[in-house]
């Protein structure tokens, strides 16, 4: 947040890298291309922004990253468990 100087800024461009981060798993769980990712999953990468904007409200009111990352291990376990 201190290498901006507007926090809405931040968050967007933290938002970006979380979404491109997730990139290589979902090709490689999935077996997709980047065009399959990017464009035949759209939705997903909307989902995946307004997740970010979640874990980062989290994170903004409890000022603690294990505060955003405690809830994103437990999404990840629960969609787990509910895939197989």
């Amino acid at each position: 947040m201190k290498l901006f100087k507007k926090k809405w800024l931040a968050v967007f461009v933290v938002g970006i890298l979380f979404i491109i981060i997730h990139f290589p798993y979902r090709m490689i769980a999935y077996g997709m291309t980047l065009n399959d990712l990017a464009i035949k999953n759209f939705s997903w990468i909307i989902d995946l922004f307004i997740t970010h904007l979640v874990f980062n409200f989290i994170y903004l009111k409890t000022n603690s990253l294990y505060g955003a990352i405690i809830p994103h291990w437990m999404s990840n376990f629960a969609y787990n468990i509910i895939l197989k």
